[in-house]
This record gives structure tokens, sequence and C-alpha cells, in this order.
């Protein structure tokens, strides 16, 4: 398959800043949802339609006017909790570089930092197939079509096997957690490049599922960092996160 506008080319950000340019499609008001495929820096390019390309898995390649950061700090829109519950588990597993937006098994993973920069980002649930070329990454999405992002620094399987154990976290946990009330959750039949790690038996991923399940000290350490953002530079913030502590353990008891 193309993306919808192009034929069997390779998408790359040389191809749609030249040839490419005047086929994109021009989409005011674009929903942000799990769809899409990968948002791409053009800022710097200064062109007159938008600061961004999108590639939506149903609608094609589309110039959007606001920037990446503003695309992914979007991605909130999808559940309202944001990035919230996977800094924690970040916190909890080390992973202190290049956070992902995590929901269940939708996964969007930054290609470079992106805490102040417009970095790109792609979808890994729906990309199938990868290959790092030096600082390139070539990339065939579930139903077929192939792009090509920047990737200047790192190792990307490790960065891909980091945002899947944040995945399978946010999953079990959440697994966990509605199990209690006769209820059952399962993960998607397509997973994208995630399924690679699904099973994987490392130390880390062996560590978080033993974590992520014990309920009592996932819900302590979710409440310990909410409480310590609310007290940042805060004069006596343990004093404040003990007394704030105590009243939500006093809050969720019946009397």
């Amino acid at each position: 398959m193309n993306l919808y506008q192009f034929k069997e080319e390779t998408i790359s950000k040389e191809f749609l800043l030249t040839l490419g340019y005047y086929k994109l499609y021009r989409a005011d008001n674009l929903q942000v949802d799990n769809k899409l495929v990968f948002i791409m820096n053009v800022a710097e390019y200064d062109i007159p339609l938008g600061s961004t390309i999108v590639y939506h898995l149903e609608l094609g390649a589309i110039i959007d006017p606001r920037t990446t950061k503003q695309l992914s700090n979007a991605f909130c829109e999808i559940n309202q909790v944001g990035y919230a519950l996977t800094k924690v588990l970040a916190d909890l597993f080390n992973i202190n570089c290049y956070l992902p937006f995590v929901q269940g098994y939708v996964v969007y993973m930054p290609l470079t930092g992106a805490t102040r920069k417009n970095a790109n980002w792609i979808a890994l649930h729906l990309i199938k197939e990868a290959k790092q070329d030096g600082q390139k990454v070539k990339l065939k999405t579930i139903n077929g079509a192939e792009f090509e992002m920047d990737f200047p620094k790192g190792e990307f399987n490790q960065r891909v096997h980091d945002a899947a154990l944040l995945t399978q976290g946010t999953f079990l946990f959440m697994k966990t957690f509605i199990s209690s009330g006769m209820c059952e959750l399962q993960p998607p039949e397509e997973m994208g490049l995630l399924a690679k790690y699904e099973d994987c038996n490392c130390s880390d991923h062996q560590e978080m599922r033993l974590k992520v399940t014990d309920l009592r000290y996932m819900f302590i350490n979710i409440k310990a960092v909410f409480l310590m953002k609310l007290g940042v530079d805060i004069i006596g913030r343990d004093e404040m996160i003990k007394y704030y502590s105590q009243n939500l353990s006093r809050f969720k008891r019946n009397y």
C-alpha cells in the first residue's frame, strides 16, 4: 500500500518537503487520536502551511500548523491522564530519557529528547517493521506503507524495549486493578513493534511484572509521586507529603 496521495515512494522528510509537498493534505482542527502513525517536525523550514507533517492511518499525510510539541501534548486528549502514569512507571524503572506516551497498548515514542524541543514521534502500535541504518530508521506500518525518519542518537531497539516495558507495566497494573472487580482485560491482537517484547524475560521485565501487580506498592508510589510534584520547592515538603498522604489514606476508608 502507499500513503494515500503518494505512490510507491519511501516517504522521508526530504521527499515530503520537495516532490511530495504539494500533495500534502491540509486539515484544520485535526483530531489527535491513536491512529497517528508519525508526527514530523518541519518547523525550522518556515514553510507557509504549517510546522508539522502528520501521517494518519486513515487520512494520509497532512500538514498541520501546530508544532510537534503541541501535538504530543494533545495526546492527553486520548485518555485525559496524559503522561502521568507513564512518569510514575518511568521513575520506578529508572527510564529517565525519551519518555513515551503510553495508554495501554497505544504508544507514541519520541525519536529525540522531547522535553524542550520539537521532536519527531512514531506510533509503535501502528508499525510492524523497523530497521535502523545509522542515523536513520526505516519503518513499515501495519497497512504496508513505508517511511523513513531521522534517528540521530542511540539504539532504536533498546528504545523500543524500554517503551514496551512501560506499556506492559501499564497494562498489567490496570489488569490487576480491574480483576479485583471480577472484570477481565485482554491485550489487543495487533501490537505492532511492541509484540517483540511481550515475552521478554530480561531482569527489567521480571522486576516490572512483580512491582506493577502489587497494588499496594503501586498506589503508594503513585501517591508519593503526585504529592512530590505538588510540593516541589516548598519548605516543609516532607511534612506536607506526610499530612496529605494520611488524609488520602483516611479518604479511601469507609469510616
